[in-house]
């Protein structure tokens, strides 16, 4: 039986360094990883037009790299039935994703790697101009589909304030607390130090890649109980 790939949701705190090390995840993992391939995706791969596309009349996605944010909380917070429309849709169109496009990515042993994932909306509401009860963004986040790993990349205030500073010191201070809450309160989740040297970032998240995919395989072919 030919071994699945996986779907893994990188998440971290402005100035973690996602991108650099989907990045060198991507660039090192060949030969490392069990896996046909690699793909790097924002939130989940469009195949429905998004919210803002289909107000300018385009009712086909985007297929472009999702633009680098200076500003995530410099607009202001939609009205809550706006938001939570545009928030079911998002869920919708990423279970329209999961069917059309992941699960045939993952048959063919390919590691997704998302950056960034709706479970985050718990955390950081203002990004996705969200103002709703803090349930209520739980919710949307455990209804859309779940990653088979969720991998924090975290490091103390100070340092991420000195990659970025896109939100006060305060603001990422509150969200270090509640990424790290979100995640240790999942059976997938796993926490990486963010403030080593990149390599050495990229070498533990492999390391956590490679022995779900291992510990997976030894389950399937009940190898378990095999000295």
């Amino acid at each position: 039986m030919v071994d699945q790939g996986l779907m893994v949701a990188i998440l971290g705190a402005d100035g973690s360094g996602k991108s650099t090390v989907i990045e060198g995840v991507q660039l090192n993992s060949v030969g490392i990883l069990p896996a046909a391939g690699s793909i790097r995706i924002h939130l989940f791969h469009p195949i429905l037009p998004s919210p803002g596309e289909l107000r300018r009349g385009k009712f086909r996605p985007s297929r472009e790299q999702a633009m680098t944010v200076t500003d995530p909380h410099g607009k202001d917070a939609h009205p809550l039935p706006v938001a939570s429309a545009r928030m079911i849709y998002f869920v919708f169109s990423a279970w329209v994703s999961e069917f059309a496009w992941a699960r045939h990515q993952i048959a063919k042993n390919m590691l997704i790697l998302n950056d960034r994932h709706i479970m985050e909306l718990v955390v950081d509401p203002a990004r996705y101009r969200f103002n709703g009860p803090i349930w209520l963004a739980r919710l949307f986040g455990r209804l859309a589909p779940q990653p088979d790993l969720v991998i924090l990349l975290e490091a103390p205030t100070e340092v991420l304030q000195t990659r970025k500073q896109e939100v006060p010191p305060e603001e990422t201070e509150r969200q270090r607390r509640a990424y790290i809450e979100l995640v240790q309160g999942t059976k997938k989740g796993h926490v990486v130090n963010a403030d080593q040297p990149i390599d050495d970032v990229v070498r533990d998240v492999n390391s956590i890649i490679f022995d779900f995919m291992s510990a997976r395989t030894r389950k399937r072919l009940k190898l378990d109980h095999i000295p």
